[in-house]
């Protein structure tokens, strides 16, 4: 595939093999006929793409059994971050899985930082930062320890109208007929960048703004 070429010059220092393992099966490790080995860059990204295998990708940033230079864990990261850019819809929600496990601060091993600037930058690469997928990069920044830059976003996102006009419910009597709907624009409340930051920090983190605590602010988050 393409968009292995970059990993793929790597191979030579990144011994394809693996190391046999003798012990008791870890988390992320791969099988091989009926040896389990500790997965490489290159095993745990064809186990992603061919089995829709995280767990050995995440081992290896993580480096939960074994250290690897930054150069090569930066190297797949990037593959993933094309995978969730680029990839099929298998391969993006697999890649991002793994990217977002590999940067969390509650799992073993050492977190792969470098996590949370690549979802930043997924972020801000769309054009509509409502885009659902915008929001899906923007909640792995939080997940991924940037709850400071969720919060930014919510900051200098500008708040939508408490109400949408077109959006409450009209009662009428029985057998009378409905009236004419309002204008499409005025029928939906659009998308928020407001809203979705502020879901993100109110339900994962508390109050989206605790220098300015509104004990109200969830009922007004679309």
């Amino acid at each position: 595939m393409k968009i292995l070429t970059p990993l793929l010059l790597l191979l030579p220092s990144l011994g394809i093999a693996g190391e046999a393992i003798a012990i008791q099966r870890k988390p992320g490790m791969i099988e091989e006929g009926d040896v389990w080995r500790v997965p490489t860059p290159h095993t745990a990204l064809r186990a992603l793409l061919e089995e829709e295998n995280h767990y050995p990708v995440v081992a290896v940033l993580r480096q939960t059994m074994e250290t690897r230079p930054a150069e090569e864990l930066d190297a797949l990261a990037e593959e993933l971050k094309l995978l969730i850019l680029e990839g099929t819809i298998e391969q993006s929600y697999g890649a991002s899985l793994a990217l977002m496990f590999a940067g969390s601060t509650d799992l073993d091993g050492i977190r792969y930082a470098q996590a949370t600037d690549i979802f930043a930058r997924i972020f801000e690469s769309f054009e509509d930062p409502t885009d659902p997928e915008a929001f899906s990069a923007l909640y792995s920044v939080y997940e991924t320890g940037g709850a400071e830059y969720v919060r930014a976003v919510f900051r200098s996102s500008k708040q939508p109208p408490r109400r949408c006009p077109g959006g409450q419910q009209v009662i009428r009597r029985i057998n009378e007929p409905p009236p004419e709907p309002p204008s499409e624009d005025l029928w939906y409340c659009p998308r928020s960048l407001w809203c979705d930051a502020g879901l993100i920090l109110l339900n994962r983190g508390g109050d989206p703004d605790p220098e300015a605590p509104d004990r109200a602010l969830g009922n007004r988050l679309c």
